[in-house]
């Protein structure tokens, strides 16, 4: 994985981008659209995907009503 990151960044920097941050966003971003939905389609496959946590439900006792203002 760091040989892919290491390559996209230096062919970036071939093509003439020399911002280090625009350097590594780039390789997030590449990464994100090249292996985020491989690694998804592998769990899925494999059964190892977890399904989100649901959010647990509020009342109107967390509302955070009597709370000081920070």
């Amino acid at each position: 994985m760091r040989e892919v990151i290491a390559r996209h960044i230096v062919e970036m920097a071939q093509r003439g981008i020399k911002d280090q941050k625009e350097l590594a966003d780039g390789a997030v971003r590449f990464l994100a659209a090249n292996y985020g939905y491989e690694r998804k389609c592998q769990q899925e496959l494999s059964g190892t995907a977890v399904a989100p946590a649901a959010l647990p439900e509020t009342t109107s006792a967390d509302s955070g009503e009597g709370l000081p203002a920070a």
